[in-house]
């Protein structure tokens, strides 16, 4: 993590002084990185030094609202709390460049994500919230917090896929992101690749009942589970690496459910 925030800070060295940084406050290697450079500095988050600052956050069906600085109410209609924090960055960017907050609000009330991120899909009465555009083990325990946070009327079903480039810490990154998943409200997970089978295995070794965990080496072969495994009002979470091909489960529940309509 060290190695690739000293690479994404050396940007830094090519701003000129009346420029302007736009950093996370709530981050220790943004702010570590913040004091590299001599201009100005505007961050963003939710603790107390912030200077765009979110409060007062509500989740709602479609996504959340906060205040910005205790004066301006915004309307995320995306689902993850982390999108919150992309959201102040753009505040902070268009108040840096003199954006009327007033605008700003008005512009995220038809904001939309691009495909596969937190994509959220109401396939007859089951759920399908599609992630699949990539993966590491901060964003999928993030994606984890977010499912167990989430409000769903049935059962909560985990589709996670190998997290890649991870080198010699694979297995052991893959076994705490199982730990994580035998600890949340997950009721069933499908694990995608060879090595989301360390996720399995650490879910069962910290309490999952195992007849609750299906592997497979591919998306294709998990498509198999839609028809044999689904139920009526049950919410399905695609989390995993681009590579994975995750979309293909996606596609299969949206296509199961719709022939299951006519």
């Amino acid at each position: 993590i060290k190695g690739v925030a000293s690479a994404k800070a050396e940007f830094i060295e090519n701003m000129d002084e009346d420029g302007t940084l736009i950093t996370n406050a709530d981050d220790t290697w943004c702010s570590q990185i913040a004091g590299r450079f001599n201009g100005k500095v505007v961050n963003f988050g939710f603790g107390e030094n912030a200077q765009i600052k979110a409060s007062k956050v509500k989740r709602n069906k479609s996504g959340f609202t906060f205040t910005v600085n205790k004066s301006f109410t915004i309307n995320l209609p995306v689902l993850g709390r982390h999108n919150i924090y992309n959201s102040l960055a753009s505040i902070a960017l268009c108040n840096a460049i003199g954006i009327r907050m007033e605008d700003m609000c008005e512009g995220f009330v038809d904001f939309k994500l691009p495909p596969m991120r937190m994509e959220k899909r109401v396939c007859g009465d089951v759920i399908s919230i599609n992630d699949g555009y990539n993966s590491s083990p901060s964003s999928m325990s993030a994606a984890l917090d977010e499912f167990s946070q989430l409000p769903v009327p049935g059962r909560r079903i985990f589709v996670c896929g190998d997290m890649l480039e991870l080198g010699k810490d694979t297995e052991r990154l893959h076994k705490e992101i199982g730990k994580r998943v035998a600890s949340s409200k997950v009721d069933i997970l499908w694990t995608v690749g060879p090595f989301s089978r360390f996720v399995a295995e650490g879910a069962i070794a910290n309490g999952m009942p195992s007849e609750n965990v299906f592997s497979y080496d591919t998306s294709e072969e998990t498509c198999s589970l839609v028809a044999s495994q689904l139920r009526s009002k049950d919410t399905v979470f695609i989390k995993g690496s681009r590579k994975m091909k995750l979309e293909h489960v996606s596609h299969q529940i949206e296509n199961y459910f719709s022939k299951k309509k006519k």
